[in-house]
């Protein structure tokens, strides 16, 4: 068995429920500061290099707080506040409250944890100020 997967499956037999929990364990994540997070992310496009060249989608941080994810449907909008080490995202659609990390590995590479369930593992993702992705 694959040690990632080993590691996966033991955090799941142990109860371990959050993607930040897994992922220190599997690939050694750090927690981005809410310090950074305040600095990084207001006008900002979060996105996802492992979808390619041009992303199919992407994360858009306004800097008076609206938040859209971007993609071949239309936009899915929200508002987005910094508490802690996370960002929390308010589904305009629904009013439910999304809250995810931001995660550096030992090479300074970025993760976030998912936003569909919190038991994904972090994917990698890339933070761009330009105003397109």
């Amino acid at each position: 068995m694959r040690p990632i997967l080993q590691v996966v499956v033991l955090a799941a037999l142990l109860g371990a429920a959050s993607a930040s929990a897994l992922a220190e364990a599997g690939r050694g994540l750090t927690p981005v500061a809410g310090a950074e997070l305040r600095q990084r992310l207001p006008g900002a496009h979060l996105l996802f290099p492992e979808h390619g060249a041009t992303p199919e989608f992407w994360e858009e941080f306004d800097p008076r707080g609206t938040w859209q994810l971007i993609g071949p449907r239309a936009p899915i909008v929200g508002r987005y506040r910094i508490v802690g080490d996370r960002f929390c995202v308010t589904l305009e659609a629904t009013g439910k409250e999304i809250c995810r990390q931001l995660l550096r590995d030992r090479e300074g590479r970025l993760f976030a944890s998912a936003w569909r369930s919190p038991n994904t593992m972090p994917e990698r993702v890339e933070i761009s100020k330009s105003p397109e992705p």
